[in-house]
């Protein structure tokens, strides 16, 4: 983090572990291939609640290098901004969206090598930042594909075919917010995780009238 010390996250910046995982997954899909003979799988989450807790980026040596570098084309185009580093395009929300590009790209490449071996749907699901009165990043999972993100996770990680939400919040209001947001034109609604409680049971009835396909 920026104090120097070690989080309990791994970062996305570094090549070995990206291989690693990359092999691990396409391992997985490639047994998947060959013991699931009636395709009773249809679709596969790619790692868990990506980002880290307690800081909004990597501030290691490697980490504060490529900060300091140009900020992707693609993404100065997405803002409609001016080229420069990541701080000069994104501001205050630069650490984050820093972060979310490397992830989203980490994970983009972990499902690549999955396809390679089975093409079949595969999604990303949210620990969310609150949806009303989001803090600060380090206060939540930063990096994932918060509502804040979706749009850079949707550049980064072109493999990843939908992005759905793990909503806990049991009121309306927080609720519908999230569904909200997840629910877009590129991104089909589907709620991987939620409460098992009667209050929350009630929410599969708002997925299905925005056209959601799970619950």
């Amino acid at each position: 983090n920026a104090k120097g010390a070690t989080m309990n996250s791994l970062s996305p910046l570094f090549a070995e572990t990206m291989k690693k995982d990359a092999a691990a997954f396409s391992l997985l899909m490639r047994h998947l291939k060959a013991a699931d003979t009636t395709h009773t799988v249809i679709m596969v989450q790619v790692e868990n609640e990506t980002g880290t807790y307690g800081s909004a980026r990597d501030y290691s040596k490697l980490g504060n290098k490529l900060f300091a570098e140009q900020a992707p084309a693609s993404l100065v185009a997405l803002r409609h901004a001016r080229p420069g580093t990541w701080s000069e395009v994104f501001g205050r929300e630069a650490n984050e969206t820093f972060h979310a590009w490397y992830i989203a790209q980490f994970v983009n490449a972990v499902a690549a090598a999955g396809k390679a071996e089975l093409d079949l749907p595969m999604y990303v699901n949210v620990a969310l930042r609150d949806p009303l009165e989001p803090k600060e990043p380090e206060s939540y999972s930063a990096g994932g594909p918060t509502d804040n993100v979706i749009d850079i996770w949707k550049t980064g990680a072109p493999n990843i075919d939908l992005i759905g939400p793990d909503i806990y919040q049991k009121d309306s209001v927080h609720y519908q917010k999230v569904l909200q947001y997840y629910d877009r034109p590129d991104n089909a609604l589907f709620v991987p995780e939620t409460g098992r409680d009667f209050a929350t049971a009630r929410y599969v009835f708002s997925v299905l009238g925005r056209g959601g396909i799970g619950f």
